[in-house]
This record gives structure tokens, sequence and C-alpha cells, in this order.
């Protein structure tokens, strides 16, 4: 009888599989922490693991990984980089105007990123894809909003007065509005490239 239980015990231990600790003691901050929300030591370390994840495409792992940074490390240079990476993701996911929204945070919040002209194009890009009849979503429902393109123009233009894409930006604006009936909007935005652009 003592054997049978004892066989029993020992099948049962063998098939229970090793539980690991949700909060682990760290003797370095002598405090409990979760693993699951623990930053990298350093800035770069923490974008190289979130980047890790982004390049195989495990999207949802890696915007995590990549808000840790941005919580933890604000003015580092990864953050600047992180938050891009963050409009890259939405952009692959089709989520296009959250896209943008991550992509202008760049600009708002890092102006001295070397990624400011490469933005400022995809966003460009962005306002052509809902000028073109892209409709702005949120949790997979097209949403009854009005056209984004005419914000994402006029903040490409904001973001780049004098820039490559300004005067183009500037007049596809007037076609949003006027597309959209609103005719004076759309005189005003045409003037505009007139009197700003006159070699375009």
């Amino acid at each position: 009888m003592r054997r049978l239980i004892l066989a029993i015990i020992t099948i049962f231990i063998l098939s229970v599989s090793p539980a690991y600790p949700y909060w682990i003691w760290t003797p370095k901050t002598g405090k409990w922490v979760n693993p699951k929300t623990t930053v990298k030591t350093t800035p770069k370390e923490q974008f190289d693991f979130a980047k890790g994840f982004y390049d195989i495409k495990n999207y949802e792992e890696a915007k995590r990984e990549f808000k840790k940074l941005l919580k933890s490390y604000p003015k580092s240079a990864e953050a600047a980089e992180s938050q891009y990476y963050l409009g890259l993701i939405e952009e692959a996911q089709g989520n296009l105007y959250e896209a943008y929204q991550a992509y202008q945070k760049v600009i708002d919040k890092y102006p001295f990123s070397e990624r400011i002209q490469e933005i400022i194009e995809r966003e460009y890009k962005i306002g052509e894809a809902f000028m073109g009849g892209e409709k702005r979503k949120a949790i997979g429902m097209t949403l009854p909003v009005e056209n984004p393109a005419i914000e994402i123009f006029t903040k490409v233009v904001e973001n780049s007065t004098y820039g490559p894409l300004a005067a183009v930006a500037q007049y596809k604006l007037g076609l949003v509005l006027e597309g959209l009936v609103r005719y004076y909007e759309a005189e005003e935005a045409f003037n505009k490239v007139i009197t700003n652009y006159p070699n375009s």
C-alpha cells in the first residue's frame, strides 16, 4: 500500500510543471518587482529588447516594451526612436490615424530627432490615403468623423512650412475642403498656395 501511495505521489510531483514566481525580490533595489513590468537597466538595452519583438512582427509585445521605455527614459535619444516605432507599428497594423498621432508626437516632443523629414513624408502619405477614401477606424469599426486628411495636411504644412511637401499638402488640403463643399475654406487654402508658394 505504501508503495502505491509513494508511486502516486512521485507521478504527481513529476507531472506538475515548474512554477515561476510572479514577483521577484531584487536585493539591488530592496523591493519586490513584477518581471513583466520591469524595464531594462539602460534605454539602449530596453530599445534593443523592444525592437527584437518588432523585427519578428510581434507588434503587441513590441508596443508594450517601447511604451515602457518612454515611461522610464522619456528624455533619452532612444525615446524618440521608440515613439517613431510606435507609429510604424500602428501603420503596419492598418491603424493610419493612430500612426499619424504617434508620428506627430515625435515632432512635438522630440523636434531634434533625425527622423523629422521622414515622419513628415509618412504623415503626408497617410493624408493622401484618407484623401483617397480611407476611413478612420477604431476597434475595427469605421468612425463617422470628418476626413482626417484635413488635420493631417494642415499639420504637414505646419511641421515644415517651407519644406518640399508644404505646397502640395496645402493644395491637397484645398481639394479635400472643396470635395466637402466647404468652398470658402477651400478658396482660402488655394490662396495660401499662391501667396506662400508662388514658385510652386
